[in-house]
């Protein structure tokens, strides 16, 4: 009864409001609408998973690529004494790193951009505040998601490398050095 009979009195003019905004009003009409409830997230969500399987998959084909290229570096490695399961440890060492670098860099820029955009998305095309205000919140689900993604390419990468450096015979590694 209180909050009708505050809204009566704003309406009157009285007090110099000439526009009312009610958000509990706004965010039940939003809710309402079944296209702007579910169009932003599932657009998003789609947007965010491909770009992740992109990534994952181009990570996969660098990082074979890359095991060929340097096949007669791993050989002449093999020939000082080093075994199989060292070179292995060395190739993990450096794309773990190289991934939980990217993930936390990533992460940390994401979240930073995120607020730095956030107020420029939150304005009309007359250049006037929406109300209600965006609130930034940050789906740790989703981001769990695309880090169980990203560990299954590595596992992925990290056993193509291990399949292709135990086919490696080193003398035809040191033969095709020379030429």
């Amino acid at each position: 009864e209180l909050r009708a009979e505050t809204i009566d009195i704003l309406e009157t003019h009285k007090y110099g409001a000439y526009k009312l905004y009610d958000t509990d009003a706004m965010i039940m009409e939003l809710e309402a609408d079944p296209l702007a409830g579910a169009g932003w997230g599932g657009v998003l969500m789609i947007a965010f998973l491909g770009v992740v399987l992109v990534s994952s998959l181009g990570f996969v084909v660098y990082n074979y690529l890359s095991a060929q290229g340097r096949q007669l570096d791993f050989a002449i490695l093999r020939t000082l004494g080093f075994s199989l399961r060292q070179i292995i440890g060395l190739v993990c060492f450096e794309q773990l790193f190289i991934i939980l670098a990217g993930m936390g860099i990533g992460t940390m820029l994401g979240e930073r951009l995120s607020y730095i955009m956030i107020p420029f998305l939150q304005l009309t095309e007359k250049g006037e505040r929406m109300m209600p205000p965006f609130v930034l919140t940050i789906n740790w689900q989703t981001i769990g998601i695309a880090y169980a993604v990203i560990a299954g390419a590595f596992i992925i990468t990290i056993s193509l490398v291990i399949l292709f450096f135990s086919r490696v015979a080193i003398y035809r590694a040191l033969r095709m050095g020379d030429v």
